[in-house]
């Protein structure tokens, strides 16, 4: 759950505005616009991967184990850039994705993936 709440402030905060911010009218042969349309392809790309991996944790496949595990230790290397210039949302966003890093490698979580799920009511 803590991954998909983490999603949605990625979805909020840097894909979404990101996004709509990289769509010119006008091509720019500016390298900058260039770079910058790149960077939010990154990132809604990356969101989309936390995403996936937080619904296929849910739904307790293993494969949404590792997706979390890279993601959230991908992005702790990278808030931690931020961090060390002093920046006080990035210390939240460092202890968010280590939390969620440390939550889903736990040996509670596997245990979790391994037991079966309760037959549906018909």
């Amino acid at each position: 759950m803590l991954t998909l709440v983490a999603t949605a402030l990625m979805l909020g905060y840097y894909a979404i505005p990101m996004s709509l911010a990289s769509v010119d009218p006008e091509p720019d042969p500016d390298i900058s616009a260039t770079l910058f349309r790149v960077v939010a392809l990154v990132v809604a790309v990356i969101t989309a991967l936390y995403g996936l991996g937080a619904i296929l944790l849910l739904c307790r496949i293993e494969a949404g184990r590792v997706i979390v595990n890279v993601i959230s230790v991908s992005l702790s290397i990278i808030v931690m850039f931020g961090v060390l210039t002093g920046s006080r949302l990035a210390i939240l966003g460092f202890f968010l994705h280590v939390s969620i890093c440390f939550l889903a490698s736990v040996d509670s979580t596997s245990r979790w993936l391994t037991i079966p799920r309760p037959p549906y009511a018909t």
